[in-house]
């Protein structure tokens, strides 16, 4: 699966991607709280650089809004799902953290009831 985002991001992000720790990927429909913490998450670290987020699943941009609050130098729309698509479909419905090393996802790691993702990269920018 890594090789299909790593090729994906190749092909379809304009962003160097280089300088980049992590790719947080929020789907704006599944699991509620996981998607709350995902957004509480952003609206905490929206604004560090070494973090790109990307919103998909997006039901509507208004509601999104309200939700959270856009940093556009580092969040991607992902309106048509193509990079939900390339993730596992049973876990379409969970946030998740792409661990970027030179420019490539490293590791893949879900935030959910059973992992903690967002803890994860915390730590890693606690450092």
């Amino acid at each position: 699966m890594l090789s299909n985002v790593n090729l994906y991001l190749e092909e379809n992000f304009a962003k160097n991607l280089d300088s980049v720790k992590f790719i947080v990927v929020i789907p704006e429909q599944g699991c509620g709280t996981c998607i709350t913490q995902a957004e509480n998450f952003y609206n905490e670290f929206s604004q560090n650089d070494d973090i790109v987020f990307v919103f998909c699943n997006i039901i509507s941009n208004k509601i999104l809004k309200h939700k959270v609050n856009i940093n556009y130098d580092n969040t991607v729309f992902d309106y048509d799902n193509e990079f939900l698509s390339l993730l596992p479909q049973n876990k379409q419905i969970y946030p998740c953290v792409f661990v970027m090393k030179n420019g490539k996802a490293s590791a893949l790691i879900w935030q959910s009831v059973r992992q903690a993702a967002f803890m994860e990269i915390r730590k890693s920018i606690n450092h």
